[in-house]
């Protein structure tokens, strides 16, 4: 099952319920060229703390247990190449 948080809060608490589990960070505009990048959902990239803004009106994330139930949304919704973090290499 994919979830979509609608905020900052929501994130995390899905991180913390789900630390091996995978996020995928994203754009609405679909514009982005480094957009959208698989994370492990412990990969500093998308689980720093000290950092808010994670959920955004521009931005949004991706979560599930399954890398391929993400794998397979982002194939079927957005236009890019499904890129994958070098630092979790989930």
């Amino acid at each position: 099952m994919i979830y979509i948080p609608s905020n900052d809060e929501e994130y995390f608490q899905w991180i913390d319920e789900h630390i091996d589990g995978f996020v995928v960070n994203s754009d609405k505009a679909l514009k982005a060229d480094r957009l959208p990048m698989i994370h492990m959902a412990r990969c500093s990239h998308v689980n720093d703390r000290s950092w808010h803004g994670y959920t955004t009106s521009a931005s949004f994330k991706l979560c599930s247990t399954s890398k391929q139930e993400l794998e397979n949304w982002i194939q079927q919704t957005d236009p890019r190449r499904l890129k994958v973090c070098l630092s979790c290499t989930p």
